[in-house]
């Protein structure tokens, strides 16, 4: 369900206020957000008075629009100020960037933008792992991974947030535009999980000794589009708290909705969903292992058989499609709690594992296996 959304202006000679009343009509947690942004003495300042805001009187800072990346991610809200001193945000922190509407807005004379990301962490890790896809010598192959997973953790041990590691990851490894573009324009909950799940698969296969990068490259795209079947009229908010529900244990998701008295277009959506990934994602992505697409049919399944569609058991499911099922667990299918996960640093993220219910999962072999590469120094002695 959207937000309402109602913007209202307020002119004196000293100053400019927009005020952007957002009430989200989410039945579970509604909540009510002001923000107010301030024009005064040339300057813009963005005021947020819910108390639940992740980020707080963050200055807006005015850019040139040849700053902003086409093809990339929002570093962060970007607003624009028409001629009669209006704000209006344009796009949020990690929508996606069209070179379309990159052309379209340079008509517009002020461009501000409100960054939560930090622009080192990213140009790094997007650099390393440029380096490492792109080198073919065996020998420097090998230096550049070493540098790629020291730097990688490094990150995730320091306060780099789960937004900057998409960006890097997005940056090198993101999927064809018109995939993209359908997940930003169905849901924000579809549009922002795939970022969120798509990097931890990589971080987690990564750390599981999975080094071939275009294998690497494959899982984060399968893993973006884990949830594509969702991309559908029938979704809602019922449809995403049942698979939310459906960790607890085998049937939670189908008694949800029912207890909801959603529609029977709703659950039959939620029951075809991981076939219906897996039919669209076959038929639009191109990679070099298809065979890992599998794995969106995966990632509702428990480890003694009891999950759907296929009932399929943890002998019968391979270490990497164990990750897409771990890395989808992580992450939330509330808007308000996944706007809080990209505010996280992985380590903090990986604090929460223990509340995760594991014991239902397939995933025992490569949570072993990440748990040692967390706890674990990578020793670098090569010369740069």
């Amino acid at each position: 369900m959207s937000p309402i959304i109602r913007i209202l202006e307020f002119l004196s000679l000293e100053f400019t206020l927009l005020v952007e009343e957002i009430i989200t009509n989410n039945p579970v947690f509604p909540r009510k957000i002001i923000r107010i942004a301030e024009k005064k003495d040339g300057g813009v300042r963005l005021i947020e008075t819910d108390k639940k805001s992740q980020f707080q009187n963050v200055e807006m800072k005015e850019i040139n629009i040849d700053e902003v990346l086409a093809m990339s991610l929002a570093r962060g809200d970007l607003f624009i100020q028409t001629e009669s001193s209006r704000i209006f945000r344009l796009k949020r922190a990690g929508d996606f960037l069209e070179a379309e509407w990159k052309e379209k807005i340079k008509k517009h004379p002020k461009i501000f933008q409100r960054s939560y990301s930090n622009a080192e962490v990213i140009k790094t890790l997007s650099f390393r792992l440029k380096r490492w896809m792109d080198e073919e010598d065996p020998e420097r192959f090998e230096i550049e991974l070493k540098f790629l997973l020291k730097e990688l953790q490094e990150q995730i041990h320091s306060h780099a947030t789960m937004f900057d590691l998409s960006i890097a990851f997005f940056e090198v490894f993101k999927p064809d535009q018109a995939i993209i573009q359908q997940f930003q324009d169905s849901h924000v909950i579809l549009y922002r999980r795939a970022h969120l799940v798509a990097t931890l698969c990589s971080v987690f296969a990564l750390s599981c000794g999975y080094h071939d990068p275009r294998f690497v490259r494959d899982l984060y795209q399968a893993a973006w589009v884990l949830d594509y079947g969702l991309v559908n009229p029938d979704f809602s908010y019922w449809v995403a708290l049942a698979c939310q529900a459906e960790r607890v244990r085998a049937g939670s998701g189908v008694a949800f909705l029912r207890e909801k008295r959603a529609s029977q277009k709703e659950i039959d959506l939620f029951l075809a969903h991981p076939v219906l990934s897996l039919e669209k994602a076959q038929s639009e992505l191109t990679l070099a292992f298809p065979e890992i697409l599998t794995s969106l049919i995966r990632h509702h399944e428990k480890r003694d058989g009891s999950g759907f569609p296929n009932s399929i058991p943890y002998s019968l499911i391979s270490d990497w499609e164990a990750l897409l099922v771990f890395s989808d667990q992580f992450v939330a299918y509330d808007e308000v709690d996944i706007e809080k996960q990209f505010t996280l640093a992985l380590r903090e993220m990986w604090k929460n594992v223990q509340s995760l219910p594991l014991e239902l999962l397939p995933v025992q072999r490569v949570v072993e296996k990440i748990k040692k590469w967390f706890r674990s120094k990578i020793s670098l002695e090569v010369s740069a």
